[in-house]
C-alpha cells in the first residue's frame, strides 16, 4: 500500500488561527473605541478650559470700566459685578459657544477673598476694595464635566 505524503494545515489548527484572530481583532476595536471616547472627553475638557481663561481675561481687562461687554454673543453688565458686595453670582447664565446653541453653561461669582487684608510696608489694605475675588465654572452640556477658574481681577 502507497502512503501519500500530504502537506498542509488540519481543520481544527484553521480553525484555531481563526479563533484567535478573531479575539485580537475584538481587543484592537475595544481598545480604539476607548480611545475616541477619552480623546472626545479631553477635548472637551481642553474647551472648558479655553472658554474660563477668556471671560477670566475679559473680565480682567473690562471690569475698570464698569461697562457692558460682549461675551459669547451676549452681554453682561460689569457694573453689578463691581459694584455689589461678595458673594454674588452673575444674574443670567453665559452659554458658549453661542445662546442659540449652548454647549457649555458659564458662571461668573464674585466671592469674597480668602485674605481680607493684605499688609505692605507697615500699611494695611483692604483686598477687596481693589480686586474682585472672581470664580468662572464651566459645565459642558453634554459629559458630566465641570471646570473651575478662580482669580483676581482689579476694580477700582
Amino acid at each position: 500500500m502507497e502512503r501519500h505524503k500530504q502537506a498542509g494545515f488540519t481543520l481544527i489548527e484553521v480553525l484555531g488561527a481563526v479563533v484567535l484572530l478573531a479575539i485580537a481583532v475584538t481587543a484592537a476595536v475595544y481598545l480604539l473605541g476607548q480611545t475616541a471616547l477619552f480623546s472626545g472627553a479631553n477635548a472637551r475638557a481642553g474647551e472648558s478650559v479655553t472658554i474660563a481663561r477668556t471671560v477670566m481675561e475679559e473680565l480682567k481687562h473690562h471690569l475698570r470700566s464698569g461697562g457692558t461687554i460682549d461675551l459669547y454673543g451676549q452681554q453682561v453688565d460689569l457694573a453689578a459685578l463691581q459694584s455689589t458686595a461678595p458673594p454674588y453670582t452673575l444674574g443670567a447664565a453665559l452659554h458658549a459657544p453661542d445662546a442659540e446653541a449652548p454647549q457649555f453653561d458659564i458662571t461668573v461669582q464674585s466671592l469674597a477673598p480668602a485674605h481680607a487684608e493684605l499688609t505692605l510696608d507697615g500699611e494695611t489694605y483692604e483686598i477687596d476694595h481693589y480686586f474682585r475675588y472672581i470664580r468662572i465654572t464651566v459645565a459642558s452640556r453634554s459629559q458630566d464635566s465641570r471646570y473651575t477658574l478662580e482669580g483676581y481681577a482689579a476694580y477700582q
